[in-house]
């Protein structure tokens, strides 16, 4: 009898000891699955201005002008009074491999306590397709002076001289559940 009480004892306090264990939080992704940036990975001088024709001599010229992308995040329907959620912002707009990439999220404040994006998001990442490549997850960090804004950088991996693809990538917003 004292070795069944015993048992169930040790069994008791293991069952204890794995139910306390830190598990890690589950997230819902608060924005829409398509906002996303498409970049183009290129050799150096295979992308915007090459040709030199209007005297500029400038190889480093954006694709249609454009230095930077800037993306608004779309709240999915119904889970705020607003669906502006933020904005993201990369820059540069394209490179060749091992360019580095600079992300930023800034979310929207609506100015409410309940229901504000910035009370709410939890975490922010940035979903990475490089085509045959690989498809990553990048977590960006909190800044610890305004808790509106996330920030990552990020590189394009690969072979400078070589590499041309269309990488994707996607930013999620998340709240813990």
């Amino acid at each position: 009898m004292r070795r069944v009480l015993r048992l169930l004892m040790v069994m008791s306090l293991c069952l204890c000891m794995v139910a306390s264990c830190n598990q890690d939080p589950e997230y819902e992704q608060l924005n829409l699955e398509t906002d996303c940036f498409d970049v183009v990975i290129a050799p150096e001088g295979s992308v915007g201005d090459d040709d030199d024709s209007s005297g500029d001599d400038d190889d480093s010229a954006a694709v249609n002008g454009v230095d930077d992308l800037e993306l608004s995040l779309v709240a999915r329907p119904g889970l705020f009074a607003d669906d502006d959620l933020g904005t993201a912002y990369m820059t540069p707009a394209f490179g060749p491999a091992g360019t580095r990439f600079f992300m930023t999220v800034v979310l929207a404040d609506n100015g409410l306590e309940a229901g504000n994006p910035i009370a709410i998001v939890d975490r922010v990442s940035v979903k990475v397709d490089n085509g045959a490549l690989t498809v990553d997850e990048f977590d960006m960090e909190a800044s610890p002076a305004d808790e509106s804004r996330w920030t990552l950088t990020i590189a394009a991996g690969g072979d400078p001289a070589t590499a041309s693809r269309d990488d994707r990538l996607c930013i999620a917003v998340y709240a813990e559940i």
